[in-house]
């Protein structure tokens, strides 16, 4: 697992690729259980192809959280912060 891709690494098998994925689901405010969910559905439908496992996970999560792509409430969602800083 690498976090951006490389010669032989496609996009869609890095973290930088998963997260940008994820991202893509997360246009409301959501929990993190539930995106999981949603991975594991698109996985199992063939939609998203690439298998990662639930710390992997946690990390593309971490990494889009450390970029300032997401943020999370107080009751534990997680939402896109850039729909949040245009919305005010």
């Amino acid at each position: 697992m690498m976090i951006l891709p490389k010669k032989h690494l496609y996009l869609e098998e890095s973290l930088f690729g998963f997260g940008a994925y994820l991202l893509k689901h997360i246009q409301m405010k959501i929990s993190v259980d539930k995106l999981w969910k949603i991975y594991i559905s698109e996985y199992k439908s063939n939609i998203y192809q690439i298998k990662f496992n639930f710390d992997q996970y946690i990390i593309a999560i971490d990494y889009l959280f450390a970029i300032g792509a997401i943020e999370m409430n107080e009751k534990g969602e997680i939402y896109f912060a850039v729909n949040q800083v245009n919305s005010r």
